[in-house]
């Protein structure tokens, strides 16, 4: 079978209307692959920022997990001097006890 002129021009007709809708297709991802990097990019610029606030609040947190451990270390020694507390006042009041028991025996 011989092809015939108007065979050959219907099948070019048809291949020139897939090479048209390919090449609309392609645009089509080509568009859609754009707007992907281009969100993509966006995304990338967010996430870096973010990164760099949360690098400086972990600095930050470093900073107060010191001072809250000198706070701990005062806390302690103010805790063991209001347990000594009874005992250093009675030592007063006997010491002051005797100095007027003393005073008293004098007259």
């Amino acid at each position: 079978m011989t092809p015939t002129l108007e065979n050959l021009d219907r099948r070019v007709t048809a291949l020139e209307a897939a090479q048209g809708n390919t090449t609309e297709t392609l645009r089509w991802v080509v568009t859609k692959l754009a707007r992907m990097q281009a969100v993509q990019d966006e995304h990338t610029l967010r996430l870096e920022r973010l990164e760099t606030k949360v690098d400086a609040l972990d600095g930050r947190m470093d900073g107060l997990d010191g001072r809250m451990d000198a706070l701990d270390g005062r806390m302690s020694a103010v805790e063991t001097k209001l347990d000594a507390l009874p005992r250093v006042i009675a030592e007063l009041f006997e010491a002051a006890e005797k100095r007027l028991m003393a005073a008293i025996a004098q007259r």
